[in-house]
């Protein structure tokens, strides 16, 4: 919002709007009272530019998922999502992301699979979920 110098209720009408592309819910619910928005930031770049983002989800994902193959670390995801490690975590626990290999420690952070994560992006783009059509 700070970046844009709008309110909450602005972004999210360009969001609604498709003005403002790819944003996600990443809160613990799906609900709309308990929204938690994230937006790409290249398409905050697009819309400070005045041209309109046209970067398709398998773009967004690749980007996202730093070209990983398989699995995705929780440090990886909570940089893509601009959300805190336990976030992460609280997200697995709560079964919307699938974690194995959980290494403890200094370096440590658990590997996500990145099917879960991509299914996460998708149901979560908000206002309407990506499809295998988009």
């Amino acid at each position: 919002m700070p970046i844009l110098d709008k309110d909450e209720d602005q972004v999210l009408r360009l969001i609604e709007e498709g003005q403002l592309r790819w944003a996600w819910n990443v809160a613990l619910s799906k609900d709309r009272g308990a929204m938690e928005l994230r937006v790409l930031p290249q398409a905050v770049g697009d819309f400070m530019a005045g041209r309109p983002c046209k970067i398709e989800f398998q773009e967004v994902a690749a980007t996202l998922a730093h070209g990983e193959t398989e699995t995705i670390t929780a440090k990886e995801i909570d940089a893509a999502l601009n959300v805190s490690r336990l976030h992460v975590y609280d997200l697995i626990g709560a079964g919307h992301l699938k974690a194995s290999g959980w290494r403890r420690g200094p370096g440590g952070s658990a590997r996500v699979s990145l099917a879960s994560f991509l299914r996460f992006l998708r149901q979560r783009c908000w206002p309407f979920p990506v499809t295998d059509q988009d």
